[in-house]
């Protein structure tokens, strides 16, 4: 028999689309099983809504015919409706708060009532992300480190190297109107470090790496300030007071080399969750680590603490 290319390439080819083919026909016929399943079922709940058709008239005929009954159900519609407006009120009261201490001002930006029409609602949140677009517009946000080295509460660092040798807490306060803030305005704070200056491994311990790694407890109280945005009206306070909740975070490093094991950085990454750093701070040696009783506390010269924040100029 004579080799015939043309034949050869054309059985080929057919070999190829053979399975392709296959999957295709299976397919088309799987669909038109799906389809045909889908508008069996809708058909068949037509028939029955048909069906019932007599037995839904009379009873509604008949809860029409009973005041107590229809009174109950109208009581009970206008609950279920009173409570869907009284979350959606909570909601909208929710974002208005966020968004007064993101934007740093006193006055909400939509009149709330759990009693409005559901359009205004509608308007209510287009409003609510047009203030949040123009403030952003409007407010360059830029990060900065402040840092600073202190005693805190305790004065003298011989009083504060005793204050950690008896494991208590030493508390630090940031100013609002401290030098280093002057300038800026809405000030937050992303991240926290805090380091004890001049304390070293004692030379008794034998302790390197993580295992020379310190715990640091910071924590926050519930009450902190923030510097007012520029271009307020005169006679209005430099800053604002807020009242929220208590935060705590870690910070490990080790006393060796100064390497970070644990950072002190907020999970919380949305601009309406940050917190200022104008506060007061607690700070205390956790458990864990190096203990007081394992430093050499010679040459210490305080404590140095570290913020990162966002900042906006006062300009």
């Amino acid at each position: 028999m004579a080799y015939r290319p043309r034949h050869f390439a054309l059985n080929f080819f057919a070999l190829r689309t053979l399975v392709i083919n296959g999957k295709t026909y299976l397919q088309t016929q799987e669909n038109l099983c799906q389809r045909g399943n889908e508008l069996a079922i809708i058909l068949l709940k037509v028939k029955l809504q048909h069906k019932e058709k007599n037995r839904l008239t009379l009873s509604a005929k008949a809860t029409e015919q009973q005041g107590p009954v229809l009174d109950l159900l109208k009581r009970a519609m206008f609950d279920r409706l009173l409570s869907i407006r009284s979350l959606v009120f909570l909601d909208f009261y929710m974002h208005s708060e966020a968004y007064m201490f993101h934007a740093l001002t006193d006055k909400p930006p939509v009149n709330i009532s759990p009693v409005k029409p559901v359009l205004d609602y509608l308007e209510d949140a287009a409003r609510f992300q047009g203030n949040v677009a123009a403030f952003g517009s409007r407010v360059m946000v830029q990060q900065r480190k402040f840092s600073v080295v202190t005693c805190g509460d305790a004065v003298s660092t011989s009083s504060l190297r005793d204050r950690l040798l008896k494991n208590e807490s030493v508390f630090v306060s940031l100013d609002p109107e401290d030098a280093m803030f002057a300038g800026f305005s809405r000030i937050r704070v992303s991240k926290a470090r805090c380091y004890l200056e001049g304390v070293s491994v004692a030379p008794n311990l034998d302790a390197t790496g993580e295992n020379a790694g310190i715990r640091l407890l910071l924590k926050t109280s519930g009450r902190f300030y923030d510097i007012s945005l520029p271009g307020r009206k005169v006679g209005a306070a430099p800053f604002n007071a807020y009242v929220g909740d208590a935060r705590a975070l870690l910070f490990e490093y080790s006393v060796e080399d100064r390497s970070i094991i644990c950072d002190g950085e907020y999970g919380q990454n949305l601009d309406y969750t940050k917190h200022s750093p104008l506060t007061e701070w607690e700070l205390s040696i956790a458990a864990g680590g190096l203990q007081a009783r394992d430093l050499d506390f010679t040459d210490l010269k305080g404590i140095r603490m570290e913020f990162w924040c966002d900042i906006t100029l006062k300009i």
